[in-house]
């Protein structure tokens, strides 16, 4: 039996896969990151990421932050941590944050993160169970709300993010809100074109203040469609991120968004091409 010994893994940008047959031994460190290095969860110590932004939101939706400019760059956000700082209002009472991002070199389609997500006294939350990707210029937005009167309160909270500049063209996402998903019926929000898509992220949003809302996910092969979720209830000020595992989506697979109330839900899809 052949064996494959490796002192120690790494390729130049620290992503990337390694395919063995007929026995593996390594020593030394072995670095396995699947989209993201350190994004949701990896468990690994992630030292490629290259960049901190800290902000205060306010109490009324304001630019908290404006990705670079850079032709040719993309954004791989990998945590949105926000902490509840306050100290006047109230044992007992929560927070609420908001966060959205807006695609500018595109549709321009404004896509919320977070909608009113409540913060215990002295809690923390992370956004993100998953990374997903910021085009140049994308342009996120973030405020806070008080307890259950949800009026606005500025210098409650904290958020620390953290994201990681790539040149790289096979990095992956699409932003679909009120704009793009103008319909109760299935619409396409993403379509695997030229190469089969590893989809990372798909993360939900619940976007309004009145009430709980089904949607539905699934992938047409253009013959059938297979649902990752269907008639999932996206509670009233929820986010949820469907992905626990990877998934692979083939060349020329859509993606589909159902919804039983317009302007309810907004989603984001974040992922990489398979291009070896």
């Amino acid at each position: 039996m052949s064996e494959l010994r490796i002192d120690q893994l790494k390729n130049r940008d620290g992503l990337g896969a390694v395919s063995v047959s007929n026995g593996l031994v390594v020593s030394g460190i072995v670095t396995a990151d699947g989209f993201v290095p350190g994004g949701g969860g990896s468990g690994d110590f992630n030292t490629g990421i290259t960049s901190s932004v800290t902000f205060t939101p306010l109490g009324y939706e304001t630019t908290a932050f404006t990705f670079p400019s850079t032709a040719g760059y993309q954004y791989l956000v990998n945590s949105i941590n926000v902490a509840n700082v306050s100290d006047n209002v109230g044992v007992g009472t929560s927070i609420n944050i908001i966060v959205s991002i807006s695609d500018a070199d595109g549709k321009d389609e404004q896509t919320y993160l977070a909608y009113n997500v409540p913060i215990a006294n002295g809690g923390v939350l992370e956004i993100l169970k998953n990374p997903f990707v910021a085009p140049k210029n994308a342009v996120m937005k973030a405020w806070t709300t008080r307890g259950s009167d949800y009026v606005g309160l500025s210098s409650v909270s904290e958020i620390y993010m953290n994201y990681t500049a790539t040149e790289s063209t096979e990095y992956i996402v699409s932003y679909a809100s009120t704009i793009s998903i103008g319909t109760t019926g299935p619409v396409g929000v993403f379509t695997s074109s030229t190469y089969p898509s590893n989809i990372q992220s798909i993360h939900l949003t619940n976007r309004t203040d009145d009430g709980d809302y089904p949607v539905s996910i699934g992938i047409n092969n253009g013959v059938s469609t297979t649902y990752l979720v269907k008639d999932l209830i996206v509670p009233r000020y929820a986010a949820v991120d469907l992905i626990a595992q990877q998934k692979r989506i083939e060349i020329d697979d859509v993606i589909e968004v159902t919804v039983g109330v317009t302007t309810s839900i907004d989603v984001i899809i974040a992922g990489k091409q398979i291009t070896s």
